[in-house]
């Protein structure tokens, strides 16, 4: 079975567990790294992170999928675009 992951500080993802979503804290770059890292090793099917961690963690080895958060509206444009891509309409 796929996995799903989600990466960030604590009180941003905690929440995704409870709909199954494996959720990993890190309060530091190196952490969300290092966590990224490993859910590739384990080949999780999507891997969400926060998007104080996305802009650190910029990764050319997968695509990472920023939660829309604090307000930047990047998170939530992305998502929206490839949403947009896989339909072919904007919803």
């Amino acid at each position: 079975m796929y996995k799903i992951g989600v990466i960030g500080d604590y009180d941003s993802v905690c929440g995704y567990s409870v709909i199954g979503f494996y959720t990993e804290y890190a309060s530091t770059r190196e952490e969300a790294k290092e966590i990224l890292l490993r859910m590739l090793k384990e080949n999780y099917a999507v891997i969400y992170m926060t998007e104080e961690f996305f802009f650190e963690v910029n990764s050319d080895f997968c695509v990472v999928l920023p939660l829309p958060e604090s307000g930047t509206g990047l998170g939530e444009s992305r998502i929206e675009g490839f949403i947009e891509k896989a339909v072919g309409s904007k919803i």
